[in-house]
């Protein structure tokens, strides 16, 4: 998937794996617990047609919780 945010100023346009949230299965024979939603990779951080995925590599985390509050709104 493809989205752009706004991360401390700067623009920028991000690849991501998205996992949507699954509910638990019910009744008696019930196995699976669900799973909350979830980034499961940024695969690229451009700005700018420009690749910046090694300049932001270390906020990863960060940026996957900004992808989640920008899909939420």
């Amino acid at each position: 998937m493809n989205i752009t945010i706004n991360y401390k100023g700067v623009d920028l346009e991000l690849d991501y794996d998205y996992q949507p949230a699954e509910n638990a299965e019910t009744g008696a024979e019930a196995q699976y617990p669900g799973c909350a939603e979830a980034i499961q990779g940024i695969n690229e951080i451009k700005h700018k047609g420009t690749c910046f995925y090694e300049v932001f590599e270390n906020d990863l985390q960060e940026l996957e919780k900004a992808i989640l509050d920008a899909m939420a709104n």
